[in-house]
């Protein structure tokens, strides 16, 4: 039936039921526009259409009686015809402002990434520290305000380019988890082609820089200078030879003091392995003085607040350079001229120790026939199931260990484990009796080693 919808004709319609062909009120005045009125006694206005050279007829509920005003769909189902007028498929159009302010949000960088983490998670292969860092810190902190079916190969460059002017790894890393990012959202279909498709990104060099005896030293007093919980950390740092993160996120929950053991777990390592270390004495100082009152010896071990690990971030990095730099500058007016440090990073340290570290204790299958008891399967960093027993501890070659003192008076022993096995976290068993050195290997008994770092 056809006729002006409004109160007198809707009070007219008939029931529909719910089997039954509807009975419409088609108005005379908006073409398309129409009425029904259900079992349940409800009222209906719809918009029904065909767009011009199709066959298809598309229809929108504009509402219920009693939600909406009949003034109200009026006014809908005349928008919907002038757009129709206009060539533009009113359904079409309002499905792409949805979508278009659903991406205002999603497609934001600072949220995409987020939820691009997640989704690693999710899939059971979660990014490690040290990479959700880079996402975090570089991508969202320069890139997370712009939409990325927006950006352009302009945007790519001036990130690699504020990336590279701190340091040469930081644009690497940053320009290949932007390209992660973007082939993900492409993969996705949210957008057509990524932006940083051409922008080339830098391979990584092997770095060969190794500090000198004399640079170390200048890096040890200047990393005292600082004087706070990140010179203490440093400082493990140099006499560890472990990585920056590793001994930065170290928390009470990982040592055995008494014993002088650090239980690294394989979700903090590169490999995705765990490793039993022992601690020299001086390390064991630097800790115990953290925290005196072992009641609160809970969280992380080096903390400015208490709740977080400390950051050794750039502005760290300048403040021991600017120490060192200053002690040069002091015994050059003093007594003449001396070495100047070159460029160097705190990864170099590792690099220094590891070149002659010795392989302390044994390691996987040969471990397990001397005491080891191995944990069940531990979920790695990387997403792989390892079952690999504790790998080794390590202590700085002697090469090393010379920049720290010019005498080795050092006569610490490592713990007696004679009498009774230690059980780390996660299961970990250390036995009663130290394991033999590996055959592979011609250094001494680890009884017999000692750290000598003064």
């Amino acid at each position: 039936m056809k006729g002006r919808i409004n109160r007198q004709n809707l009070q007219k319609l008939e029931r529909t039921p719910a089997s039954a062909p509807k009975k419409w009120l088609w108005d005379t005045e908006i073409p398309c526009f129409g009425a029904y009125r259900s079992e349940n006694n409800q009222v209906s206005f719809v918009y029904q259409y065909r767009m011009p050279g199709e066959r298809s007829i598309r229809s929108k509920v504009l509402g219920i009686g009693g939600e909406i005003t009949l003034e109200q769909a009026r006014g809908l189902a005349a928008e919907m015809a002038f757009q129709r007028r206009q060539g533009i498929d009113p359904i079409l159009e309002e499905r792409r402002k949805a979508a278009e302010e659903k991406a205002r949000t999603d497609l934001i960088m600072a949220n995409y990434a987020a939820a691009y983490l997640q989704r690693r998670i999710d899939a059971g292969k979660p990014l490690n520290k040290a990479q959700t860092r880079v996402i975090e810190r570089d991508i969202i902190g320069n890139l997370g305000d712009l939409r990325i079916d927006r950006m352009v190969v302009e945007d790519v460059e001036a990130f690699g380019k504020t990336m590279g002017d701190r340091a040469p790894s930081a644009r690497r890393m940053g320009l290949v988890y932007l390209k992660a990012i973007l082939n993900d959202a492409k993969d996705r279909g949210k957008i057509s082609v990524s932006p940083a498709l051409n922008v080339d990104t830098p391979l990584a060099g092997k770095r060969v820089r190794r500090l000198r005896e004399k640079e170390i030293k200048r890096f040890h007093e200047a990393v005292r200078d600082i004087g706070d919980v990140r010179s203490d950390c440093l400082e493990a740092i140099l006499r560890l030879g472990k990585r920056k993160e590793e001994v930065a996120e170290m928390t009470w929950e990982e040592l055995d003091l008494p014993k002088q053991l650090w239980f690294l777990p394989p979700d903090r390592t590169k490999p995705g392995e765990a490793f039993l270390i022992e601690l020299p004495r001086q390390v064991v100082e630097i800790i115990a003085r953290q925290q005196p009152d072992q009641r609160r010896r809970h969280g992380p071990v080096f903390t400015l607040n208490g709740r977080t690990p400390t950051e050794l971030g750039s502005q760290v990095k300048d403040m021991v350079d600017a120490g060192m730099h200053r002690r040069i500058e002091l015994a050059e007016g003093g007594f003449g001229e001396v070495d100047r440090v070159a460029h160097y990073t705190i990864h170099d340290l590792r690099i220094r120790c590891s070149a002659g570290t010795s392989t302390r204790w044994e390691t996987s299958s040969s471990a397990c026939t001397a005491g080891w008891t191995m944990p069940p399967p531990v979920r790695s960093g990387n997403g792989r199931r390892s079952r690999s027993a504790i790998r080794r501890t390590t202590a700085p070659a002697a090469s090393c260990r010379r920049a720290f003192s010019r005498t080795s008076t050092s006569t610490t022993s490592p713990p007696d484990r004679s009498a009774t096995g230690t059980t780390m976290p996660g299961g970990w068993v250390f036995p009663a009796t130290t394991p033999p050195t590996s055959p592979r290997r011609r250094g001494r008994r680890a009884d017999q080693m000692v750290c000598s770092m003064a």
